[in-house]
Order: C-alpha cells, then sequence, then structure tokens
C-alpha cells in the first residue's frame, strides 16, 4: 500500500519496485494529491485504487477519456433492491 502523502519521485521509486508483489494499493489520501498517480505512467503499477468521490471525481477530470457522472442514486437502489 502507498498514499501520495510522498513525493512523486519517492512514488516513482516505490512502485517502479512494485513489480514483485501482486497487488499495490494507492490511496490518494486527498482532492489535491490524488493526481499524483497519474503522472509518468504511475497508474500503470496500481492494481486497487481507493478514492472518495471527491478524490474519484478529480482523477477523472484529469482523464481525456472519462466522463464522470456523480449521479449514484439509481445504480444505488438497483443494488440495494438485488439485495434485499
Amino acid at each position: 500500500m502507498v498514499d501520495s502523502n510522498i513525493g512523486i519521485e519517492t512514488l516513482g521509486y516505490v512502485l517502479e519496485r512494485s513489480t514483485k508483489v501482486q497487488h499495490v494499493l494507492f490511496e490518494p489520501i486527498s482532492k489535491e494529491k490524488a493526481g499524483r498517480i497519474l503522472k509518468g505512467g504511475l497508474l500503470s503499477y496500481v492494481t486497487i485504487l481507493k478514492p472518495n468521490i471527491l478524490q474519484l471525481r478529480d482523477l477523472a477530470s484529469e482523464l481525456e477519456s472519462v466522463t464522470f457522472n456523480p449521479d449514484f442514486k439509481d445504480l444505488t437502489e438497483e443494488i440495494l433492491g438485488q439485495i434485499h
């Protein structure tokens, strides 16, 4: 597990050496630091990304091919309906 509290150089160093582990979990920590994982292809090392909704929105806005729709109400109701 790595988080975005470390500098971009250290983050890159750690992730580039993570090829011997099965999974790398990235915790963005804050909305302001979430985008660090998108620099220099670092996201390709991550197998589990754990952002909150604000961090996810910021990450999605930095990716040209992603349209972010924060309205999950219908999906949530559908999932809950299948559980009950």
